[in-house]
């Protein structure tokens, strides 16, 4: 029982590291110019904030 939950554990975290992989690559610039709209946003209206 305890294997097989940490084959499971290694396989769900190994599918979520190769979809984060996959969606950063993909989106990577996408997040860039989002990032800087909202960056841009946040210092026109006053305030500072960081991520």
């Amino acid at each position: 029982e305890l294997s097989k939950r940490s084959e499971n554990t290694m396989y769900v975290s190994l599918s979520y590291a190769d979809w984060l992989n996959i969606t950063l690559v993909v989106q990577s610039q996408d997040i860039q110019d989002m990032h800087h709209d909202w960056a841009h946003s946040a210092s026109v209206n006053g305030t500072r904030l960081t991520s």
